[in-house]
C-alpha cells in the first residue's frame, strides 16, 4: 500500500487475517476493533457503528475509530448526524486531522449545513496531484451541488474523477464517480443506469481485496436509485397542475 489512509490500512489488516499471503502488520488492539471491521466488510453497517462506538470508548485518543465511524455513517448509511458526531469526537483528541475534517465537511454538507461544511474543508491540507487533492475536489463538488451551484459542483467532481485517472487510482475513480452519480440523482436519474454500469464495470474487474476497500460504491449507487429526484417530483406534480389549470365551465 502506498501512502495508505487509516481506513485502507485497517481493511487490509482484516484481509490479511483471512489470507496469509497478504502480509500486513496487524495492530488490532481489542475485540471491538476486530468486530467493527468484520461487521463493516460483511455489510452490517448498523452493527459496525455500534462496535466502533465501543472501540472508541476503549481508545478515546485513537484516530482510527472516529475515522471509520464517520466514514461508515456517511458513505454506507447516509447518516450525516452520526458522521458529524464521530468526526467531532475524534477531533477533540486529533485536532487538525485532515481525514476527520473532510469527513466532517461531508457530514455537514449532506445535512444542509453548508457554511460549516466549507469551513471544515478549508482546514484540510493536501498535496497537489495526489489522491488527497482528488478527495478534496470531490468534497468541494458535493458542497457546491448542495449549495445549488450545479455546474460548478459537476466541474469539481469531474476534476476529481480525471485526477483519479491521471494518478491511476481506480478505487478513487469508482468512489468519486459513485458519489457524483448520487448527487446527480437528486436532480435527474435519466442516465443513472448507464453511468452505474460504467462504474460497476471497473469495480467488477478488481480483486476481492480491492472490492473490500470499495464496498461503499454499490451502496451509494443503490441509494441513488432509491432517491426521488427533482424531475420525478415535477412529473408527479404535472397531473395536479393540469387539473388546476382547467376550471369547469357551466
Amino acid at each position: 500500500l502506498t501512502a495508505p489512509t487509516e481506513n485502507a490500512v485497517a481493511q487490509a489488516q482484516w484481509a490479511s487475517r483471512r489470507d496469509s499471503s497478504i502480509n500486513v502488520p496487524s495492530d488490532v488492539t481489542n475485540a471491538f476493533e476486530a468486530q467493527a471491521w468484520e461487521e463493516q466488510l460483511a455489510g452490517r453497517w448498523g452493527a459496525a457503528i455500534e462496535a466502533v462506538r465501543h472501540w472508541h470508548e476503549l481508545e478515546p485518543f485513537s484516530v482510527r475509530p472516529p475515522v471509520m465511524g464517520s466514514f461508515v455513517a456517511v458513505a454506507h448509511l447516509g447518516d450525516g448526524a452520526a458522521g458529524e458526531a464521530f468526526s467531532r469526537q475524534g477531533l477533540i483528541a486529533n485536532k487538525g486531522n485532515s481525514l476527520l475534517h473532510n469527513n466532517l465537511a461531508v457530514a455537514c454538507a449532506i445535512q444542509g449545513k453548508l457554511v460549516e461544511a466549507q469551513t471544515e474543508l478549508d482546514i484540510v491540507k493536501f498535496r497537489h496531484g495526489t489522491s488527497e487533492e482528488a478527495v478534496n475536489l470531490a468534497t468541494r463538488g458535493l458542497i457546491a451541488m448542495r449549495s445549488g451551484s450545479i455546474e460548478e459542483g459537476a466541474r469539481l467532481y469531474n476534476q476529481a474523477i480525471e485526477l483519479a485517472v491521471t494518478i491511476k487510482n481506480p478505487v478513487l475513480w469508482c468512489r468519486a464517480s459513485a458519489n457524483f452519480a448520487l448527487e446527480c440523482s437528486r436532480f435527474d436519474k435519466t442516465d443513472l443506469e448507464s453511468y452505474a454500469a460504467s462504474i460497476m464495470k471497473v469495480y467488477d474487474r478488481m480483486d476481492d481485496q480491492a472490492k473490500a476497500l470499495l464496498n461503499d460504491v454499490p451502496v451509494l449507487l443503490e441509494r441513488a436509485r432509491n432517491i426521488q429526484s427533482a424531475s420525478d417530483i415535477v412529473e408527479k406534480l404535472g397531473a395536479f397542475r393540469d387539473n388546476l389549470m382547467a376550471y369547469p365551465v357551466g
